[in-house]
């Protein structure tokens, strides 16, 4: 009975992680079947892809889980890049305008702070950003890879996916003109750090530790 309650609790600690300080996520389920897909930079196309996000306050981003099909060119490097959003059109069909770069950073396989494949075919992949401080506002968040990155996306969600096409091999840039999509792709953006795994396993371990002491202290003598 006792080492089932420690195995629950190293569970929770494990999971929970994960489900705390969310600052957007637009797919609330990042192991659902996805409804479609889009590549980025799709070879020798030059698309770059994303997600459009916008926050009612101030917010300092530190991690985030991102969805894609770990069957097409991956693992590979994850580049993030951030821009404000220039200009903003409610019609899908019409193009928007990116704004000014604020952020960019490439995380290689090794930096992953999680990978995890789910039956649906797909892969969570989770990377610590370090402490990224944004003010309320529009944002457009590119996720890109030079050889290509898929990722996957769910329809009827706010309809904030984008796409922009720039020269083959280039990152995007300030003014570059995008087309908003009818999907949101799987992204859930985090204000605290993701957890190493062997950092949970010791907490756990500790907790479990002082539960086992308390217990034997607690323990009736035999006489």
């Amino acid at each position: 009975m006792f080492i089932r309650l420690i195995v629950t609790l190293c569970l929770v600690l494990l999971v929970q992680p994960a489900r705390a300080g969310t600052l957007f996520a637009p797919v609330a389920d990042l192991t659902a079947p996805p409804d479609n897909n889009v590549c980025s930079q799709c070879g020798a196309s030059g698309q770059n892809a994303g997600e459009r996000v916008t926050f009612a306050t101030s917010v300092t981003i530190q991690s985030f889980f991102l969805v894609v099909n770990p069957s097409w060119y991956f693992p590979a490097s994850i580049t993030l890049s951030v821009f404000t959003d220039a200009a903003t059109y409610p019609d899908t069909n019409a193009p928007g305008t990116v704004g000014a770069a604020l952020f960019q950073s490439t995380y290689t396989p090794d930096a992953f702070a999680s990978l995890t494949n789910t039956p649906n075919g797909t892969a969570v992949v989770g990377i610590n950003t370090g402490a990224l401080t944004l003010a309320a506002g529009t944002y457009d968040f590119f996720f890109a890879n030079t050889g290509d990155l898929n990722l996957e996306m769910w329809f009827n969600l706010g309809g904030n996916a984008f796409f922009s096409l720039t020269t083959p091999g280039s990152a995007p840039a300030a003014g570059d003109g995008y087309y908003v999509l009818p999907y949101d792709i799987g992204v859930s953006l985090s204000g605290d750090p993701i957890p190493e795994p062997a950092g949970l396993w010791l907490m756990c371990v500790a907790v479990g530790s002082l539960l086992l002491a308390r217990r034997t202290m607690r323990l009736p003598r035999q006489v």
